[in-house]
C-alpha cells in the first residue's frame, strides 16, 4: 500500500515531484503498489527473471490534491524500487530530461538493484525492452500511464505477442471521448490519426457513429419521408462513454490472452469517468490467468471501497 501521508523533509523532493489529479491518482498507485509484491511473491522461487518496465515513469514522486490538501506520495517508479521481493531488473522510460535526472537519482539510491533509465520515446523503448526478453524464463510487468493517448497500438501488440508481459494500462477514456467528437466533421486529420494509432484501426468510426433512426410514432404513414430525411441527415456519435469503453475492451481482447474488466477512475468531486485502469495478460496459461484474475479482482475491490462515489453513470461526459 502506498504511504499517502509520508512527509519528505527535503524540499527539493517536493520541487521535482509531478503534480497529478487527486484521489483517482492515489487509487491507481494503490493498485500498482498492491499488485507488484503480489506478482513477485507469486513468481519467486520458480526460476523466473522478473522485469519491471515503466513507460512514462515521471520522477518517482508525485503531489496530489486530496480534500483540498496537497500530499506528496511515491510514484510508480518509487513503488517498483521498494517492491519486495524485488525485481531482477527495472527499466524507467521518460522523455523529459529533468525527470530522467530525478529517476537516475532514485536509481543511484538503490545500488543493489539493476535499474536502467532511458531518455526518449516510450513506444520505441517499450518495444525494444519487450523484444529483449529472449530467455524462456523472462517475465515482465509493463506499466503504461501516458499523458493522453500516447500509447501506440503496435506497442500493445508487441507486448501481447511476447506471451511474457502483464500490462497495466491507464487508458484515457475522457481523452478518447473528447477526440471522437459528437460531430465527426469536427474531427481533424491529426485527431483521427491519433485515435487510429491508439486503437490500431479506423473501425471506431463505423462503431461510434451512425445516422439517426426514423421514428415510427405516427405509424408507417410518413415512414418513407422519415427514412429519406434520416438518410440526408449527417452522422453523429451515438456511443456514450460506457459503449466506447466496452468497444475498447473488446478491442484489447483481440490481442491479449486475458483482459480484466477495467476499474473506472473518476474526476474528484464529480461523477465523471476520466480513466479506465486495465490489467491485461499476454501469458495464455490457464493457471497464470486464474491467479492474475484472482489477485486483480481483490485489488480492484479494495480500490473500489476507497471511492466515495456511488453507482457510476458512464454516459454523462
Amino acid at each position: 500500500m502506498i504511504a499517502a501521508g509520508v512527509t519528505y523533509s527535503n524540499e527539493r523532493q517536493r520541487m521535482i515531484s509531478q503534480k497529478f489529479g487527486g484521489k483517482h491518482t492515489e487509487r491507481k498507485l494503490t493498485a500498482i503498489s498492491d499488485y507488484l509484491p503480489a506478482y513477485t511473491t507469486a513468481l519467486s522461487g520458480q526460476n523466473f527473471n522478473l522485469h519491471y518496465i515503466d513507460a512514462f515513469a515521471g520522477t518517482g514522486l508525485c503531489t496530489v490534491s486530496i480534500n483540498g490538501r496537497e500530499t506528496l506520495i511515491p510514484g510508480s517508479a518509487s513503488i517498483a524500487v521498494n517492491c519486495m521481493p524485488s525485481f531482477d531488473s527495472l527499466t524507467f522510460i521518460e522523455k523529459i530530461k529533468n525527470k530522467c535526472k530525478a529517476l537516475q537519482r532514485l536509481a543511484d539510491g538503490s545500488p543493489s538493484l539493476n535499474i536502467k533509465v532511458l531518455h526518449g520515446d516510450a513506444n520505441y523503448f517499450v518495444v525494444q525492452s519487450v523484444n529483449a526478453l529472449k530467455n524462456w524464463n523472462d517475465r515482465a510487468i509493463l506499466f503504461l500511464d501516458p499523458f493522453g493517448m500516447e500509447v501506440d497500438w503496435n506497442t500493445l501488440k508487441v507486448a501481447a505477442e511476447s506471451k511474457k508481459v502483464d500490462v497495466w494500462y491507464l487508458f484515457s477514456l475522457s481523452g478518447l471521448y473528447r477526440q471522437a467528437a459528437i460531430d465527426p466533421s469536427s474531427i481533424t486529420k491529426e485527431k483521427e490519426n491519433a485515435i487510429n494509432r491508439a486503437l490500431g484501426t479506423n473501425e471506431w468510426r463505423q462503431a461510434f457513429y451512425s445516422k439517426p433512426e426514423p421514428s415510427r410514432t405516427n405509424g408507417d404513414l410518413f415512414l418513407n419521408e422519415l427514412i429519406e430525411e434520416c438518410e440526408k441527415a449527417p452522422e453523429r456519435r451515438t456511443h456514450g462513454a460506457e459503449d466506447i469503453l466496452a468497444w475498447v475492451e473488446k478491442r484489447f481482447n483481440t490481442i491479449f490472452s486475458y483482459v480484466h474488466p477495467p476499474e473506472i477512475l473518476y474526476q474528484e468531486g464529480r461523477n465523471i469517468p476520466m480513466f479506465a485502469l486495465f490489467y491485461m495478460m499476454a501469458n495464455d496459461s490457464g493457471k497464470a490467468i486464474g491467479l492474475g484474475k484472482k489477485i486483480v479482482a481483490s485489488i480492484f475491490e479494495k480500490v473500489r471501497k476507497k471511492s466515495e462515489l456511488g453507482t457510476p453513470p458512464t454516459r454523462g461526459l
